[in-house]
C-alpha cells in the first residue's frame, strides 16, 4: 500500500495510503485496546533489510507520557 508510492515518490499517494491504514487498522485496533475487547496489539514494520515488531498492552497506553531512549524502541 506505502511501497509503490514510496518508490515513485508520490507522497501525496504516500500520505492517502498512510490516512487509509490509520482509518482502516489503526485507529480500530487502539479503539479495541482501549475498550479490552483486545489484550494486546503487535504490529512489524518491515524494511529493505530487516524489520522491527512493536507490541502493546491496555497498560501500556497510561505510559505514553513516559521518556524512554531510542533504542528501547528497537529491542
Amino acid at each position: 500500500m506505502l511501497t509503490t508510492p514510496f518508490i515513485e515518490q508520490d507522497w501525496a499517494r504516500w500520505h492517502d495510503g498512510l490516512a487509509a491504514l490509520e482509518r482502516d487498522w489503526f485507529a480500530p485496533a487502539l479503539a479495541a485496546l482501549q475498550n479490552g475487547e483486545l489484550a494486546s496489539v503487535d504490529i512489524t514494520l518491515c524494511g529493505d533489510t530487516s524489520s522491527v515488531t512493536l507490541h502493546a498492552t491496555r497498560g501500556d497506553l497510561r505510559k505514553f507520557w513516559r521518556r524512554r531512549a531510542l533504542a528501547s524502541l528497537f529491542e
